[in-house]
């Protein structure tokens, strides 16, 4: 009992900058926390922290993640395939989730092991001592329904114990603030009876956190997954991710959406600016949030700790840093180049190349991501509403210099300061108003303020 009151007090007295459960708000294109303030999504993918990791080690994790910025990371409830520690589904406690087997190979989800779920709340009140909240897969299906997930289990369990299981799981962490539920997992599944049933069970127990799915690679998540449980929309794409971000951005009735996963650093020949690219682009592209990823600190491998400070983790964040200093949720993407007249890149929004860009709706900000210093985009400076302040925004390692002063009309060109990439940031703050009021004549006279 002392144990879990000193943790419950760390949580409490820590300082957070979000009041989860995080929440919709009608007819916006991003979330907000529980004092109606928007919300940015800066995630990572962290599939097997909860199984492979004990609760010290994932402490040490989530700590890191903190320091640098991320608020968010995506992780498996249960591990079906990546556990080094001890065989999968076992913890690194070697505790299973399930005691039982169906025909000696599936496992049972109405045999619930109560002693798996310790170190999930450890992990789940340590992430909110950091102001962290962890989008939980219940259960993960699995790339292609394989063996990396539970999607064939699923087939061999009921609709009756899959809905349990996800009332189970709710009724346990209804109470813990920092959770959004994700169904599906890498597969746009072809029988969706199964994940179904278990968002059904949860969101039958709990209301007080919201739910989204995860399709496959180059789907959107309210695309293939159109039940009443799936409330707003992921974006899964590889490298280039403008494209279909702005898809699922324009989508109608208008839904958040966020990059729930893109190429990971080190996967697909991804480097640190291929990370960064798929995140500026993204997010310039209308989504409210990035979640980054990496083999090492998705799966937990061997040395994962010397990568949680390569250039790539330490980088990523420097978009959000950005934003920060902002009124990011004012920020639109330029759709029909009326801010960005012409030179956005030969190759168009399907390309690694393209300068994507925001304009805040009150004509208070300007901001062009420069994947690569080769195109000379055009801005039309009158779409800003006051003088114009421009500066660079060096994306490796966060620094801002100023460069000039302009006035707010007529049309310029601007040129990336050499090929690395760079954000273009134009602000146009508020001027405040000088009123003169006109007194009559009164005690002291006839007066002005």
């Amino acid at each position: 009992m002392k144990y879990w009151a000193i943790i419950l007090f760390a949580v409490c007295s820590a300082s957070a900058q979000v009041a989860y459960p995080l929440k919709l708000s009608a007819g916006k294109h991003y979330l907000v926390d529980q004092n109606g303030t928007p919300t940015f999504l800066q995630g990572e993918g962290a599939y097997s922290m909860i199984a492979q990791l004990s609760g010290p080690q994932a402490d040490q994790y989530l700590s890191n993640r903190w320091t640098k910025g991320f608020n968010c990371a995506l992780v498996n409830l249960i591990e079906h395939q990546f556990t080094t520690v001890h065989p999968a589904p076992a913890n690194a406690y070697n505790v299973k989730p399930f005691t039982g087997l169906i025909s000696g190979t599936w496992y049972d989800f109405s045999t619930i092991n109560a002693d798996y779920f310790t170190n999930v709340d450890y992990q789940l009140l340590r992430a909110s001592n950091y102001n962290v909240c962890l989008f939980v897969f219940p259960a993960y299906l699995g790339f292609g329904g394989g063996s990396e997930g539970w999607y064939a289990d699923m087939t061999h369990n009921s609709l009756t114990s899959l809905t349990n299981w996800g009332k189970y799981v709710a009724g346990r962490y209804m109470n813990f603030p920092n959770i959004v539920w994700v169904g599906g997992g890498d597969y746009n599944a072809a029988d969706k009876t199964g994940i179904d049933a278990v968002m059904y069970g949860i969101l039958s127990v709990d209301s007080n956190h919201i739910v989204c799915a995860h399709s496959a690679r180059n789907h959107s998540g309210l695309t293939d997954y159109t039940e009443s449980w799936d409330l707003f929309n992921s974006t899964y794409t590889a490298n280039i991710t403008a494209s279909q971000t702005l898809t699922d951005y324009q989508r109608s009735p208008v839904s958040p959406t966020f990059m729930i996963e893109s190429d990971y650093n080190g996967e697909n020949s991804a480097t640190a600016l291929t990370c960064r690219e798929e995140a500026w682009q993204t997010v310039f592209s209308g989504a409210m949030g990035n979640f980054f990823g990496q083999t090492a600190t998705w799966q937990f491998t061997s040395g994962y700790l010397t990568e949680l400070d390569n250039s790539a983790s330490t980088s990523i964040t420097n978009l959000v840093k950005l934003l920060r200093t902002k009124s990011w949720w004012l920020g639109v993407p330029d759709t029909n180049s009326s801010v960005f007249t012409s030179g956005r890149g030969t190759g168009g929004i399907s390309s690694q190349g393209y300068i994507s860009g925001l304009r805040a709706t009150d004509g208070t900000f300007v901001l062009a991501y420069f994947p690569d210093g080769v195109s000379t985009p055009t801005i039309d400076m009158s779409k800003l509403q006051a003088q114009v302040s421009a500066s660079w925004f060096n994306c490796r390692d966060g620094s801002s210099s100023n460069f000039a002063s302009y006035a707010n009309s007529g049309s310029r060109t601007f040129t990336a300061p050499d090929s690395n990439d760079w954000v273009l940031v134009l602000d146009a703050p508020t001027v405040a108003t000088t009123f003169t009021k006109t007194y009559g004549a009164g005690k002291h006279g006839t007066g002005t303020r």
